[in-house]
């Protein structure tokens, strides 16, 4: 319920809350699902989009990017647990 409840706040917060707020909240949620930082870095591109404004679509490459490092630590800290 927890996870859920982090995955759907960390949806709102691209409409209310600013982007720190949502950065933190991304990295949290893709801790429990890794897919959520990519999925909210293309939304906030999507939403967000001013043509010409950029060529790389610097939400969705954050969003990847942070889905990796909460993957990496969600295995880091397993291993911790299981092998400590």
């Amino acid at each position: 319920m927890i996870r859920a409840a982090l995955v759907i706040l960390a949806v709102i917060s691209v409409f209310c809350f600013p982007y720190p707020a949502t950065i933190v909240l991304s990295f949290v949620a893709s801790l429990f699902l890794p897919a959520t930082g990519f999925v909210l870095g293309a939304l906030v591109d999507v939403l967000y989009f001013a043509p010409g404004a950029s060529w790389l679509p610097l939400a969705t490459v954050t969003g990847a990017t942070i889905s990796v490092v909460a993957f990496l630590v969600r295995r880091l800290v397993k291993a911790r647990i299981i092998g400590g």
